[in-house]
């Protein structure tokens, strides 16, 4: 078993421009963003031989595949074509859900991030940037951000 960690950090707006609402009644947004000093820890344990499983600190979070942490572990695993035998991610939450500050966005490229820095063979940082295609759009720009610190991004957010 291998015990894998990342700091996942939180991150303001500085600028968000509502571009405009889609037939399918997402809306198109523009932003910057910045990361900010609160964090939450991610540990993953790879390699457990047991049923996937996530615990968090804070009651109210999904742990399970609804949970965006959990959703990467999923398609970095599909993507790699990699079985972890057995996962636990661990979040020690300190970035307050629903407050806009990205929490789990940055838990999911956190997922992401020490994922494949542990993989033997590495993907490109392009390739990662799309392995969310199918998940809102911020955990791959929070995948960026969490090497660079301020990022312009475009991207979709839910139907209202």
């Amino acid at each position: 078993m291998t015990t894998l960690y990342e700091g996942a950090f939180a991150k303001i707006n500085l600028t968000l421009d509502v571009l405009g609402k889609r037939a399918d009644g997402y809306h198109d947004l523009q932003s910057v963003m910045q990361t900010i000093s609160i964090r939450d820890d991610v540990e993953i344990d790879v390699g457990t031989g047991k049923p996937w499983r996530l615990l968090c600190s804070v009651e109210g979070i999904p742990t399970d595949e609804k949970n965006l942490a959990w959703k990467a572990a999923k398609v970095y695993c599909d993507a790699m074509d990699k079985d972890p035998e057995g996962l636990e991610i661990r979040i020690v939450k300190r970035i307050p859900a629903g407050a806009g500050l990205g929490g789990g966005s940055a838990d999911a490229a956190a997922v992401i991030t020490t994922k494949n820095t542990s993989a033997a063979a590495q993907s490109r940082p392009a390739y990662l940037n799309t392995m969310m295609n199918g998940e809102p759009n911020e955990p791959s720009a929070f995948w960026w951000k969490l090497r660079h610190g301020t990022i312009a991004m475009m991207a979709t957010s839910a139907p209202t």
